[in-house]
């Protein structure tokens, strides 16, 4: 009699990004673990969104299609497909995102190997939009790692945790602490992987299981005032209150959260400053004094925006200090040549 494998459910949310969303789909119907069923997530896109998924449907039952009446925004989005999850493990992939064919078989050969964790995640490499690879150092391991909490939730503090595009995940996750928080649309990925691994182990191993698309979208300057002075307070206040984190380790975790939120914080200050968005960098230094107490920073950042407003020479020195930073910090990640990238790009051809 032969063996029932357990099958994996993959949320595809999508929006107005058709051929994309074909590429994304077909990534996940090549997997080498065939005992899967994908869910399409349409954010009521009006667009021919509906006739890729249908054609991918007459060739293959594994797909299915729900389309929002309206658009609800993106978590609410996520969490319905979330919702449709019967399966005893599901993934997420972003529409404009692939997976390798290997990644389901991997994940699953990880959680069978220990029962106990309730995701098992890869490595995930970033193609940018100069089709340069990178594999961020941060999110790179050499082996499988078991990890239990609240070790596990340091790690994800220190952003040593997987990307969600090459994660598989036990349902049981979603009774235990529920779906993605709808009041943090931009990081509601990092909130759910700090309460995730506050309170289960997880696995990670070394496999490569999905391709980023970079598209600088979660960094755009439209978003970035929202991260900072409304989801980076909250994602704070939130573990401050999580009981199921050890007193010792959640202050070691809020402090070295509030260290890298600070950094960020500080930086947009500068770089509001160098773009002349005077307002929003005075707000950046209010926040480090008030919500972060770096008052020594918040009093330097102020000085350096009020001094840019009225003193042009050292606005065109912030202006030259922003570029020289720029230009470094896009060398500083870790690329790979032609032939890296031509053995990832036929991956991203499907």
């Amino acid at each position: 009699m032969q063996e029932t494998r357990p099958i994996i459910t993959a949320i595809i949310p999508t929006y107005r990004r058709p051929q994309l969303l074909g590429r994304a789909i077909r990534s996940l119907l090549n997997q080498t673990y065939p005992h899967l069923k994908v869910i399409v997530c349409d954010n009521a896109s009006k667009d021919e969104t509906a006739e890729v998924v249908a054609e991918i449907m007459r060739h293959d039952s594994r797909v299915s299609y729900h389309c929002q009446t309206e658009n609800i925004g993106i978590v609410p989005n996520f969490n319905f497909g979330m919702s449709q999850v019967e399966t005893p493990y599901f993934s997420i992939l972003c529409d404009d995102d692939v997976v390798l064919p290997n990644f389901y078989a991997d994940a699953i050969s990880q959680l069978e190997c220990y029962p106990k964790a309730i995701m098992a995640g890869g490595v995930t490499a970033e193609i940018n939009k100069e089709g340069k690879v990178s594999y961020p150092v941060a999110y790179y391991w050499e082996k499988e790692r078991y990890v239990e909490p609240p070790y596990g939730f340091m790690q994800r503090v220190n952003e040593y945790f997987p990307t969600l595009t090459s994660i598989v995940f036990c349902r049981e996750i979603i009774n235990e602490i529920g779906l993605f928080d709808l009041t943090l649309p931009l990081t509601g990925d990092l909130d759910y992987a700090l309460r995730l691994s506050s309170r289960f182990p997880y696995v990670m191993f070394p496999n490569l299981c999905g391709i980023f698309n970079s598209n600088n979208q979660s960094t755009s300057v439209a978003n970035v005032p929202t991260i900072i002075f409304a989801e980076f307070p909250k994602i704070i206040e939130k573990v401050t209150e999580d009981k199921n984190i050890p007193p010792d380790i959640r202050k070691l975790g809020i402090n070295a959260l509030a260290k890298t939120y600070v950094g960020i914080t500080l930086r947009a200050g500068l770089i509001f400053t160098a773009r002349g968005e005077f307002e929003e960098a005075l707000k950046t230094a209010n926040l480090l004094h008030q919500f972060y107490k770096y008052h020594w920073k918040a009093l330097g950042l102020r000085l350096v925006v009020r001094s840019s407003q009225f003193f042009k020479p050292l606005h065109q020195l912030v202006i030259l200090a922003y570029q020289f930073w720029k230009k470094r910090s896009s060398k500083s990640t870790a690329t790979f040549d032609a032939q890296e990238y031509e053995k990832l790009a036929k991956y991203l051809e499907l």
